[in-house]
């Protein structure tokens, strides 16, 4: 039974939490572009590990301390609907769907780099890389993105569509986003 009293977190600082996310993300997918040659190895570590990683992260810190870095840095907390602590079932409830959709986009990306010679990849930068990957998209690749952003655009136009500014994801684990700090 939800709670009525909770003191839900609004969809601009709920915005703002998952840019400071995305962020941190792309902060560990640079330093692999700066620091790692362009190669098959790399991109699968670029792509896989970091994809593997933040998603096995985002289920930890949500269950262990109730949100992500962007999320407890605005004073924000999952719980569940009830107000209670997210449970580990929750947790992974959270990236059901948006997970595998993030994983297949970037196994049909490692698919496009995989046409790409090794001797070729190593004399390109990975500015020329995803250019080169542009231009050898499969329609499935593209159906995936496309999928991807479509989830994306449907959960956010979710939270701006309930009182309580629940997103998809929160539906599917009967979680909440509220604010710990105004």
């Amino acid at each position: 039974m939800p709670s009525p009293d909770l003191p839900y977190a609004g969809f601009w600082r709920r915005l703002m939490a998952m840019w400071i996310d995305g962020t941190l993300v792309a902060a560990v997918d640079l330093a692999i572009y700066v620091l790692a040659p362009v190669n098959w190895g790399s991109f699968v570590a670029q792509s896989l590990a970091t994809k593997l990683a933040a998603a096995a992260l985002e289920v930890y810190l949500v269950h262990r301390y109730g949100g992500t870095p962007g999320k407890l840095a605005l004073g924000l907390r999952v719980v569940m609907a009830d107000g209670t602590p997210v449970t580990w079932a929750a947790a992974l409830y959270r990236i059901a769907i948006s997970f595998p959709l993030g994983l297949a986009r970037e196994l049909a990306g490692l698919h496009v780099v995989m046409q790409i010679p090794q001797t070729e990849l190593g004399d390109m930068s990975w500015l020329q890389l995803g250019q080169r990957m542009h231009e050898l998209e499969t329609r499935l690749h593209k159906a995936i993105r496309l999928t991807q952003g479509a989830w994306v655009w449907a959960d956010l136009f979710t939270m701006l569509s309930n009182d309580r500014k629940r997103a998809i994801h929160d539906f599917v684990a009967g979680t909440v986003v509220i604010r710990v700090k105004p």
